[in-house]
C-alpha cells in the first residue's frame, strides 16, 4: 500500500497543471450545462450558450485523455529501457497507483459535478446516487477504460492522439457503411446490445492487464485490434431482422387484433409511386383505427409481400415507421420500397399484397391534469416544466422519462383575453418517448421538449397560442405487449407510372 501511495503522490506532484486544468473545465462545464433546461427569449443566446457546451464537453474529455496519457506514460509500458524496471516496483502496485489517480482526479470530480447539476435543477443529489454511480461505470468503460488502454500500448501523447484519431476514423467509416452504403432497410428492434459493453470492458482491461504484467506490446495491441472486429460483429448480429419477429411474435389465432388497419385510396389520396436515390416507393394510404379506450397503439415496423396469380412471391425485410395510434380514426401513408427492376417485374399484372406490421400495446395509467404553466412548476410523476415559446413545454427530471401523451388547449386571440367558446379553442397533441429526451453520460438530468403543432386552415397562425392557465392532459403508459397483425388486399394494381422525386 504504501508504494501506491507513494506513486499516486509523486504522479499528482508531477502532474499538478494538468489536474488544475482539468477540473476547472469540469466545474466550467457545470456552470454552463443548466441552460440545457433555461428559457432563452433570444434564440441565438441559446445557440451560442449550447455551442460553448459543446466546446467545455470537448475539453473536459480531452483533458481527461490527457490525464490518463501522463499518468500511464509517466512509467512507459512500450520498449525495453524504461527506468521504472530497475526500481522495485511491483507491476500490480503500479497499475492500482494509475487506478488511484484516475479515480482521484476524474472520478471524484465528475461525481461532483454530477451532484451539484442535480442540486441546480431542483433534485435530492443523494436520492440518485445509485443513477449516478452507473454513469460513472458508463463513462469508465465508454471512455476512460478504452483510453487507459490505447496509452498503455503507446509511448507518449501525440502516438495516442493519432491513435485515438485512427479509431474515429475507422469507426466513422464503419458506421456510414452500416446505414448508408447500400440504401437499405432499417428496423425498429427493441432489443439491446447487451454484448457490447461487457466485451468492451473485457476487452480493454484484459490488455491493459497484459501490458503491465508482461509488456508484450504486439500482443496487446493484437488484442486490441481485434476488439473492435469482435464489436462489429455483435453490432450487425443486433440488427438481424430476425430479431423483429423474435421481439414482436405472431399472434395466436384466437387474440384480437390490437387495432384495424385498412387501405383507404379515394380521389383526394390515390395509390402512388415514386422513386427516390435509386429505389421505388408504393405510397398506400391507410386508416387505423380500433385502439381501445385506454390503450395506445404503436406500429414500429411492416414487411409486405408479393404474389403473383402463378404462384411467384417476393417479401421485403422489415422496414422501420411510426404511428402513434390513440382511440379514434387516423389515416397515414404507408410508403413500401422495393427495387426497380423489383417494380416492373410485378407492374404488369394484378397481386395480392399482405402487409404484416410489428405494433406495440400501451396501456394508460397516471393521467395528470392541470394549468399550462407560466413558469417552473412541479410535476408529479413528470418533474419541473416551464414554458418554451408559446408552444413548447420544456421539461427536466432526474430519471429517463416514461412514454407519455400531452394534450393541450390552444386559443384564439390575446391570451389576456378569455377565450372560452368552442369556436376560439383547439386542442393538440404531442408524445414524449424515452428515446426522445437529451441527456448524456456527462449530464444526470434528463430534458426534453413537448413540441404542440396545429394547422390552422384559413386561420392566422400567429392569432392561436397556448396561453398559461390553458387545460394541460399529461396521460403516462406502460408496454402491455408487442405482437403483429397484418392486413391483405388482393388484385392489387402497382401504379403505371412511378414519379421521380429529389
Amino acid at each position: 500500500m504504501t508504494q501506491i501511495l507513494n506513486i499516486f503522490r509523486k504522479d499528482t506532484r508531477r502532474f499538478w497543471p494538468e489536474i488544475v486544468l482539468s477540473v476547472i473545465v469540469v466545474f466550467a462545464f457545470v456552470l454552463i450545462y443548466p441552460n440545457q433546461w433555461r428559457v432563452f427569449h433570444d434564440r441565438n443566446v441559446q445557440q451560442h450558450m449550447t455551442f460553448i457546451l459543446f466546446a467545455l464537453g470537448l475539453l473536459m474529455v480531452t483533458g481527461w485523455g490527457l490525464l490518463i496519457s501522463r499518468a500511464v506514460h509517466a512509467e512507459s509500458l512500450v520498449g525495453d529501457r524504461q527506468f521504472w524496471i530497475t526500481r522495485p516496483y511491483e507491476w500490480k502496485k503500479l497499475l492500482a497507483a494509475k487506478v488511484l489517480f484516475l479515480a482521484a482526479w476524474i472520478g471524484v470530480p465528475y461525481l461532483l459535478s454530477q451532484l451539484l447539476l442535480l442540486a441546480e435543477a431542483g433534485f435530492h443529489p443523494l436520492a440518485y446516487m445509485p443513477g449516478l454511480l452507473f454513469n460513472l461505470l458508463l463513462l469508465s468503460v465508454g471512455y476512460l477504460l478504452p483510453m487507459v488502454a490505447l496509452a498503455a500500448v503507446t509511448s507518449n501523447f501525440a502516438r495516442l492522439t493519432m491513435t485515438v484519431l485512427g479509431v474515429l476514423i475507422v469507426f466513422t467509416g464503419y458506421s456510414y457503411l452500416l446505414n448508408g452504403i447500400p440504401h437499405g432497410y432499417t428496423s425498429a428492434n427493441p432489443y439491446t446490445n447487451a454484448v457490447l459493453a461487457p466485451l468492451l470492458f473485457v476487452g480493454c482491461a484484459v490488455a491493459i492487464g497484459m501490458q503491465y504484467a508482461t509488456r508484450r506490446v504486439w500482443v496487446s495491441r493484437a488484442l486490441l485490434i481485434a476488439l473492435p472486429i469482435l464489436m462489429a460483429v455483435s453490432v450487425a448480429a443486433y440488427r438481424r431482422q430476425s430479431l423483429v419477429d423474435r421481439a414482436y411474435p405472431a399472434p395466436s389465432a384466437a387474440a384480437a387484433a390490437p387495432l384495424n388497419i385498412v387501405s383507404m385510396p379515394n380521389a383526394a389520396n390515390p395509390v402512388e409511386a415514386r422513386s427516390w436515390e435509386g429505389e421505388d416507393y408504393i405510397d398506400l394510404p391507410v386508416q387505423y383505427s380500433g385502439v381501445a379506450e385506454g390503450t395506445a397503439v404503436f406500429v414500429d415496423n411492416f414487411k409486405f409481400s408479393i404474389t403473383t396469380a402463378d404462384g411467384s412471391q417476393w417479401s421485403s425485410p422489415w422496414q422501420a415507421i411510426q404511428e402513434r395510434n390513440l382511440p379514434g380514426v387516423h389515416h397515414a401513408g404507408l410508403h413500401m420500397m422495393i427495387g426497380p427492376e423489383l417494380y416492373e417485374r410485378f407492374m404488369t399484372a394484378p397481386v395480392t399484397l399482405r402487409i404484416t406490421f410489428a405494433v406495440s400495446r400501451y396501456q394508460s395509467d397516471t393521467v395528470t391534469k392541470m394549468a399550462f404553466p407560466a413558469g417552473d412548476v412541479a410535476i408529479p410523476e413528470i418533474g419541473f416544466c416551464t414554458t418554451d415559446l408559446s408552444n413548447t413545454l420544456l421539461c427536466r427530471d432526474a430519471q429517463q422519462p416514461r412514454l407519455t401523451h400531452y394534450t393541450v388547449l390552444w386559443s384564439h386571440g390575446s391570451c389576456s383575453d378569455a377565450q372560452t367558446s368552442p369556436a376560439s379553442t383547439a386542442a393538440s397533441d404531442a408524445w414524449i418517448e424515452p428515446a426522445s429526451r437529451t441527456n448524456s453520460v456527462m449530464g444526470p438530468v434528463w430534458v426534453w421538449r413537448s413540441f404542440f403543432y396545429r394547422d390552422f386552415e384559413g386561420s392566422d397562425y400567429a392569432h392561436w397560442h397556448v396561453c398559461p392557465g390553458s387545460p394541460l392532459t399529461m396521460t403516462q403508459y406502460h408496454l402491455l405487449e408487442r405482437t403483429q397483425t397484418s392486413m391483405t388486399l388482393t388484385n392489387f394494381l402497382l401504379p403505371a407510372n412511378v414519379v421521380p422525386t429529389s
